[in-house]
């Protein structure tokens, strides 16, 4: 099967918030450090053979540092990314462990050469190759998949789990020193099934909306584009208090006869890949 992933993503500052801390990293594309999200929603379609990638970045930290956070996650999305993609496919668990530690230390670095206690950011981030994904998080920016108008969280909340906190304090993300304990991003890896949805977000979709909305509006029988703003609408209309930021993606297929180069690639693939 070969399948074709169809992407949505957008980036909005939202009704309380002065500052954007968000980023994204989609087909290549990520917003400067200093931005005010995304016009409007933009959209395209990758194969799924060629390796594409997608990542969702919610910076936090006084002052400008939880922008320059998320942008330096994303930049640094970028470069590991555009180095190693080759190696996604053969080892897709050691890559989002050796991406995230990437990240993590360009956002340590920036903080000790600047002198900031705290800064750091969120990620969630998927990869796809051929017939199967690999994501994975550090955080609580969230994955969602919908099967059969199903929603479910693939993603885990890296938050502390006790003390009644009114938003508990994350106990994984990028600008962890090693100090302060290791990175230990989570990682699931599952088969691409056609038609199948998933949305990489920020906070600023899940505090705004709950999951059974979230379901209905995921299950409507609309383009990604449309659907996406569907989400970033409803999210600003039920307060939009945070940056809100969001990747829609749908995997269709089709049969093909595959080459003798592919079937060696799919052979030496699965039998290395995690």
């Amino acid at each position: 099967m070969i399948y074709d992933i169809e992407y949505a993503y957008t980036s909005n500052v939202g009704l309380v918030r002065g500052n954007q801390e968000d980023n994204f990293w989609c087909d290549g594309s990520f917003m400067p450090q200093v931005n005010s999200g995304t016009p409007g929603v933009y959209s395209g379609t990758m194969k799924a053979e060629d390796v594409p990638a997608f990542a969702v970045f919610d910076g936090m930290g006084g002052e400008s540092f939880g922008e320059a956070a998320s942008w330096l996650a994303a930049e640094g999305f970028d470069e590991y990314y555009k180095e190693n993609k080759k190696r996604f496919r053969q080892e897709p668990r050691t890559y989002t462990e050796e991406v995230s530690k990437y990240m993590n230390r360009k956002v340590c670095s920036f903080a000790e050469e600047n002198h900031i206690r705290s800064m750091g950011s969120t990620a969630v981030m998927i990869l796809f190759a051929d017939d199967w994904y690999a994501a994975s998080n550090l955080g609580d920016s969230r994955i969602y998949t919908l099967k059969d108008k199903k929603l479910l969280q693939i993603s885990t909340d890296h938050v502390f789990r006790g003390g009644g906190y009114r938003k508990p304090p994350l106990v994984q993300y990028l600008g962890l020193e090693e100090s302060e304990g290791d990175l230990e991003p989570s990682y699931v890896k599952e088969k691409i099934t056609p038609g199948m949805r998933i949305l990489l977000c920020s906070d600023g979709v899940t505090d705004m909306i709950e999951e059974d909305e979230l379901e209905k509006l995921m299950s409507l029988e609309e383009s990604v584009e449309k659907t996406a703003e569907r989400i970033l609408n409803t999210a600003l209309e039920h307060g939009g208090r945070d940056n809100t930021t969001l990747i829609l993606l749908e995997a269709s297929g089709e049969q093909k006869k595959q080459g003798f180069g592919g079937f060696l690639r799919n052979l030496f693939g699965r039998r290395n890949a995690e």
